[in-house]
């Protein structure tokens, strides 16, 4: 028998959602770092240049721990494209 893990959903940019595995506990997920997190997503999605958000805010400090964003185990997390530029020429 494996060991439990803890998963959250990602919504990808056309609306899919996949499951990533993140960790064996919920203590050791709200551990881990954004850094982390962008890490996991990415092998699973692909697309390092995704914004992560959830709940409404950026998951944008790598450094900060996923528990300071009050993440909780199956939460869907949705990757979102930035628009760089984009302003109207003349």
């Amino acid at each position: 028998v494996g060991k439990p893990v803890v998963q959250v959903k990602v919504r990808s940019f056309d609306g899919v959602e996949v499951p990533v595995d993140l960790a064996e506990s919920e203590e050791d997920m709200k551990k881990m770092t954004v850094h982390e997190l962008k890490d996991k997503i990415q092998r699973v999605c692909g697309n390092p240049d995704a914004v992560l958000t959830y709940g409404g805010k950026r998951l944008d400090s790598d450094s900060k721990p996923l528990g300071e964003y009050g993440l909780k185990p199956k939460a869907l997390i949705q990757m979102v494209v930035t628009v760089h530029g984009g302003g109207l020429r003349h």
